[in-house]
């Protein structure tokens, strides 16, 4: 997955929190943002509905904020 570690970071999560709610070991998301490892479909499919909802979320609290 190209750009995972600036995705990553522009979701405001780390590794491990990454990790945590993918379920993919931190060592896998280290090596791939390294370039040392390639992500499976799956794994790369769980990345992106963590990061797809992270965005939605973000998104919702700018959206309440800007209605208030």
């Amino acid at each position: 997955m190209k750009n995972l570690k600036r995705l990553r970071r522009d979701a405001g999560l780390t590794q491990h929190t990454l990790a945590k709610a993918t379920g993919i070991h931190r060592w896998r998301i280290a090596h791939s943002e390294l370039g040392m490892a390639e992500l499976t479909a799956a794994e790369i499919a769980s990345i992106r509905k963590v990061l797809v909802e992270v965005s939605r979320k973000k998104s919702a609290r700018v959206l309440a904020e800007l209605s208030a």
